[in-house]
């Protein structure tokens, strides 16, 4: 990723925000007449002359005019009254139809009618999202907007994806600068908000942009942006003297602008001093400071803000010298907060800096009793592993008279010796990091390396295997390389830890593992019994990444034939989790339950091993659908969430597995905007690995797309589903994923158009092609070969229909699971084709068949306590078909 360079290129930098500051506020925005299509249908020649086309682009002209010169009720007369005539005709092209809409969403745009700004967008890009218009300009603008929605409402996740859609459709194209800046600005934003890797090239490069004439943005967003790039300057580690300059520069722009309110100068004038306290300019720091202070004091609001700036002025005073002074500003300044914020967590900031003031001041006796309010203050809301936490921790002298009835104080003392001893089977590492020290590992390692030991293969190959499981790959395929060369040639403890960075740790490019894998397979002799077990283990791991099923299947056996009776060491329990977790999604329940019992049996021997343990349980009930409708499941997979939250760095895989195991515990139960919630919870995570995998991506947003259809929400559904089936190839795409893509991506169709012939269209594109039909999963097929059968059903012949049904009956899986709701949902679209087409009984033997298999699943699931979300409108559904259909076959049997 780029980095600022603060010190070069910054009255490029400057020069667009100064002209965009100084242009007298927004200009002209684009007319209507961009790129009309030709009109489809003519009115009847008896009817009265119709409203034209071009009558409707010239009205909405004179809105824009209008909007453009600040008459909006002119303006929104135009744009309804054009917008009333297309809704009620069907006689107009597809471009002059739907033009009205935009004009509102423009219209809204202008009034900040965020929920009008939506609805009229989303209209506009999915009625265009057909042959021939997905690039029109009336489209692109429509995304554009919907993509500012998404980001003013924080789905983050959603509002990336449209922007730069939106962005790219508009890059080359000068007819669409306006729509290009502004997708432009707020995809910078999006950027920066989800930590995406260019988004310091995004932002950049809309502040050395050229400004636009026209912009929907305004000079105080793109002040904002500007501060959010020296921001983010500061935190990559440029030199706050050049910085400093550089920000000075930007308020003398800035101050005084209409667009910038007081509070705001005030906030950036606050940043400008703490940029002076860095670059060593204490005097100036103090007097940025204090006049903030005071405008805060007059002005308000009291919040954090005003207390970091409180804060900050007391560090530049101690600078000065004034110790005992910034001792008492800061409790002063406490006790005044406390009033209004009388539970701030920034107050354990206070009392570390006061504890730290009175040390230098010579009373290290008196700085105890601040350390330790401030580790309470801490604790209230962050666990022991908190980086925060920890920094305080060692300050706290448990031999203090103070300590006693401290409340903390059996927690301070039960902290053991957490020194990493480096082994070379990695088993105290490993050991560490399942208990859930991570932060330890990172800061043991740390010390090693600062002591020189960087360059010991032992100390590459610990560090190579804390940041594989850490999900750091690239880092740990340097130190292996590192570590291999300097032992002059492999082991297989390095093919072990490459295949955990790479199987295990990272989504991304699983098969890179092969050289391991078959490295691995020849030495497992050198390894002892528990790491042979890893091993093993892993190996099936990496075949479950690449969804070769039989390999996997095969693994598990190998697995439980080799696995070493009575283990109990932490690799092998390990494996045991490894094992638990591909027995959940392989294996009939019959034959994954032992296994998850056994490795539940195993953990109660290691209790200190809290975040496998929790590995193990969470991935057991993630991977077996049935255990998802189970009584209190997402109470106890929110446990597991926050424990691992607490135990692992927020990017890692099983923090966003649970994630998306609530979002499918909450569907289950049919309470759908809960599930909408975790699902970009996940998607949030998946995205902040560095690592991620583009087809696990893209599959969650894809769900989040079939989520919107169940809710309503087909217009923002349609569109995202439609980015999200152009992020993946279905020809080379991990199978699983890509079908349900595929799937997700025909049904937003359907629901948005119903149009039969074209949802059939997709399905033949990929069914009929070999390269994708023999690839995905066998249930995945038959789930697109019924769809597709439903769809043909409205305009193909009985023989066409019928084929698929037969193919899809041929695809039918016969692995050992329970395919009877498949095969109801087969039945009964076999049924209804029979019928439809009077073919044989009806359909009605069919029909009883499909009910009959379906209530004895039904019946099974309750028998198991099992909850199932309720299906009264499926069967009420079933119940009006067989109705129907026997009513019918009855007439053709004799009297």
């Amino acid at each position: 990723m780029p980095r600022t360079d603060a010190t070069r290129g910054g009255v490029a930098r400057c020069r667009p925000v100064l002209a965009l500051i100084l242009s007298a506020g927004l200009g002209q925005m684009p007319g209507a007449a961009l790129a009309q299509g030709q009109s489809w249908g003519a009115a009847p020649a008896q009817q009265p002359p119709r409203v034209t086309d071009s009558q409707i682009i010239a009205m909405i002209d004179e809105g824009m005019t209008a909007l453009n010169a600040g008459d909006l009720p002119l303006a929104y007369d135009r744009f309804t009254t054009a917008n009333d005539i297309t809704f009620k005709s069907d006689d107009f092209g597809l471009t002059a139809k739907h033009l009205p809409n935009l004009a509102l969403a423009r219209y809204a745009m202008k009034t900040e009618d965020w929920g009008e700004l939506g609805r009229f967008s989303a209209s506009v890009a999915t009625a265009l999202d057909v042959e021939g218009y997905r690039d029109h300009p009336y489209r692109i603008e429509a995304m554009a907007f919907q993509g500012v929605v998404a980001y003013l409402d924080d789905r983050l996740n959603e509002a990336e994806l449209i922007l730069r859609a939106a962005l790219a459709a508009t890059e080359g194209r000068p007819e669409l600068a306006i729509v290009n800046d502004l997708a432009h600005y707020y995809l910078a934003n999006t950027a920066f908000q989800v930590q995406a890797p260019d988004a310091t090239a995004l932002r950049q490069s809309y502040l050395e942009a050229p400004a636009v004439p026209g912009s929907w943005v305004k000079a105080g967003e793109v002040a904002l942006l500007f501060y959010v790039d020296v921001f983010v300057a500061r935190g990559q580690g440029d030199s706050p003297a050049a910085l400093m300059m550089l920000y000075e520069e930007f308020l003398d722009l800035v101050d005084g602008h209409a667009d910038i309110d007081p509070q705001m100068m005030s906030f950036y004038r606050g940043f400008l001093g703490l940029l002076q306290f860095e670059a060593g300019e204490n005097e100036k720091a103090l007097e940025t400071f204090r006049v903030r202070h005071e405008f805060l004091m007059e002005n308000g609001p009291i919040d954090d803000d005003f207390l970091f700036n409180v804060q900050r002025l007391a560090m530049t005073r101690r600078n000065l010298g004034d110790i005992a002074g910034a001792y008492d500003f800061l409790a002063q300044m406490m006790e005044f907060a406390r009033t209004y914020l009388p539970g701030s967590g920034i107050y354990a900031i206070f009392e570390k800096d006061m504890g730290d003031f009175q040390v230098a001041l010579g009373h290290p006796g008196l700085a105890q009793p601040h350390y330790r309010r401030a580790y309470a203050i801490l604790r209230q809301t962050r666990p022991t592993s908190d980086p925060e936490v920890l920094a305080v921790r060692p300050l706290i002298d448990l031999d203090d008279p103070g300590i006693d009835g401290y409340a903390h104080a059996d927690e301070l003392r039960a902290v053991a010796d957490l020194a990493l001893e480096l082994a070379g089977d990695g088993v105290p590492l490993l050991t560490q990091f399942f208990q859930g020290r991570y932060l330890n590992l990172d800061a043991q390692l740390g010390l090693l390396n600062a002591q020189g030991q960087g360059g010991d293969p032992l100390f590459l190959t610990n560090r190579a295997l804390f940041f594989g499981l850490m999900g750091y790959r690239d880092r740990a395929l340097r130190d292996l390389e590192a570590a291999g060369a300097a032992l002059g040639h492999g082991t297989a403890m390095l093919d072990l830890v490459e295949l955990v960075a790479r199987a295990w740790g990272a989504e991304a490019d699983p098969g890179a593992a092969q050289g391991a894998v078959d490295r691995l397979l020849a030495r497992l002799d050198d390894l002892d019994p528990a790491r042979r077990s890893a091993a093993l283990a892993l190996i099936a791991y990496r075949d479950y990444r690449l969804e070769d099923t039989p390999a996997v299947l095969a693994g598990i056996d190998r697995w439980q034939a080799q696995a070493p009776a009575g283990e109990t060491g932490v690799w092998h329990l390990f494996a045991s989790a490894i094992i638990v977790e591909l027995a959940a999604s392989q294996l009939d329940p019959s034959r994954a339950a032992p296994l998850a019992d056994a490795f539940e049996a195993a953990m109660a021997g290691a209790p200190d091993l809290s975040l496998l343990r929790d590995y193990g349980r969470m991935v057991a009930i993630a991977n077996a659908p049935d255990t998802l409708g189970s009584a209190d499941v997402e109470v106890e997979l929110g446990g597991l969430l926050r424990r691992m939250q607490a135990r692992l760095p927020r990017h890692h895989g099983l923090i966003a597995l649970t994630e998306f195991a609530l979002g499918n515990a909450f569907q289950w139960r049919g309470e759908l905007d809960r599930a909408l919630v975790w699902l970009d919870r996940a998607t949030t995570t998946l995205r902040s690995h560095p690592f991620h995998d583009t087809d696990t991506l893209a599959f969650v947003l894809s769900e989040q797309s079939r989520l919107l259809i169940e809710l309503g929400r087909t217009d923002q559904a349609a569109l995202i589903a439609r980015e999200a089936y152009e992020m993946v190839d279905p020809q080379t795409g991990r199978p699983n994923p890509v079908s349900t893509i595929v799937s997700n991506f025909a049904y937003a169709i359907l629901s948005r158009t119903e149009d039969h012939r074209r949802v059939a269209e997709i399905y033949a594109r990929h069914l009929d092609d070999p390269v994708y039909a023999d690839r995905i999963p066998p249930l995945a097929k038959v789930r697109q070969l019924i769809a597709y059968a439903n769809e043909l059903m409205d305009f193909a012949p009985w023989d066409k229909v019928r084929a698929v049904l037969e193919r899809a009956e041929a695809s039918m899986p016969d692995n050992g699971f329970d395919i009877r709701g498949w095969q109801a949902s087969l039945d009964w679209s076999r049924a209804i084709a029979e019928y439809r087409f009077d073919q044989a009984d009806y359909g009605f033997a069919r029909m009883r068949a499909s009910n009959a298999t379906l209530a004895q699943v039904q019946e099974d699931l309750r028998a198991a306590g099992i909850t199932e979300v309720s299906r009264g409108p499926e069967l009420r559904n079933r119940a009006a078909w067989t109705a129907l259909i026997g009513w019918d076959y009855a007439q053709t049997l004799p009297q």
